[in-house]
């Protein structure tokens, strides 16, 4: 076999092995995100109060369903014709809790200049003490990539609304924060184990 032909021969062997290291690595990834869903996303900013057109510019996405939230909406036909609760980002889930419907619903509160309301799905504590509109809660996220330890995330957030139908220890609110804190407040919400609001007293 000439130099040539054992060179190509080498080259196939690593190019097979380079495929088959990719499928692994991919199995073992979807594997561990578990199944797909798809999700509606903001393509662009919507501001509160804004109703949902045929036009809106939402895009659907496929997660992992872990990631999603529990009232995450699939289709842009589930939302058109309703309004938003609260504004959203470019690039943040689009949720049946954000929403109210009929045109002529207008949002349940009023945000200040430089603030936003952002839905979030929050462990409570202490536990069994329900979240009401008006309280305030301190936001912590733990767990980002496996990591253990914890990160404060604000302090004093106003609720503003809660969805109806939570678990005893979870709940769903939208709270009142500031525009800079929303991004973080958004990837806790997607990528942290747990996003925790303690109850101030």
């Amino acid at each position: 076999m000439s130099r040539a032909t054992q060179f190509a021969v080498a080259a196939a062997v690593c190019a097979l092995l380079a495929g088959w290291l990719v499928l692994s690595y991919t199995a073992s990834a979807e594997r561990k995100a578990g199944p797909g869903q798809k999700v509606l996303v903001a393509a662009a900013p919507m501001r509160s109060g804004a109703e949902v057109g045929v036009d809106a510019q939402l895009t659907v996405r496929t997660v992992p369903a872990r990631f999603a939230p529990p009232d995450a909406l699939g289709d842009p036909a589930e939302a058109v014709g309703q309004r938003l609760q609260v504004a959203l980002p470019a690039g943040a889930f689009l949720t049946q809790s954000m929403l109210s419907g009929g045109a002529d619903s207008a949002p349940r509160f009023k945000l200040r200049s430089g603030e936003r309301a952002v839905t979030v799905d929050v462990v409570i504590s202490p536990i069994g003490e329900p979240l009401e509109a008006g309280d305030r809660v301190d936001l912590y996220a733990s767990g980002f990539g496996g990591d253990q330890q914890t990160e404060a995330l604000i302090e004093g957030a106003e609720v503003l609304t809660v969805a109806e139908g939570g678990q005893p220890d979870r709940s769903r609110p939208t709270v009142r924060i500031e525009t800079g804190q929303v991004a973080a407040v958004v990837r806790a919400d997607v990528f942290a184990h747990e996003l925790r609001a303690v109850l101030r007293g």
